[in-house]
């Protein structure tokens, strides 16, 4: 619990704290965090991916500062696999290896098998 506790206190005074729908680097990424005494939830969403951490019911608990840290350093990258200039899905994939466990893709619409004919990638963003 002091981990949380510490990046409970880092949010809240951190130059990651930003308010709702703040914009960064000038794309369609924003970060809304929510903290209240039993919950901290940090929402990034770029386009329709959306990350959240819930600091004190996550599912990952013992990875939950590694997490964190990684997040905002920027470790990771997102692919987003296209059909024509529809997006079928994305994968958000950890740089670090020891959290690759977490790697996650999200698909876009059921009953979607197209060819990938075109995929993108997005390095993740240092909130630095």
């Amino acid at each position: 619990m002091e981990d949380i506790e510490k990046i409970r206190q880092q949010l809240i005074s951190s130059k990651y704290s930003l308010g709702k729908d703040d914009i960064l680097n000038e794309k369609l990424i924003h970060l809304e965090n929510e903290i209240s005494e039993d919950l901290v939830v940090v929402d990034l969403e770029k386009e329709s991916i959306k990350i959240q951490f819930n600091l004190n019911e996550n599912y990952y608990f013992e990875n939950v500062k590694d997490i964190f840290l990684n997040f905002f350093k920027g470790d990771y990258t997102i692919k987003y696999y296209f059909n024509n200039e529809s997006l079928l899905y994305s994968k958000f994939i950890w740089k670090n290896k020891e959290l690759k466990k977490f790697n996650f893709k999200t698909k876009y619409g059921f009953l979607r098998c197209k060819k990938i004919n075109k995929i993108e990638q997005v390095q993740g963003i240092a909130w630095e």
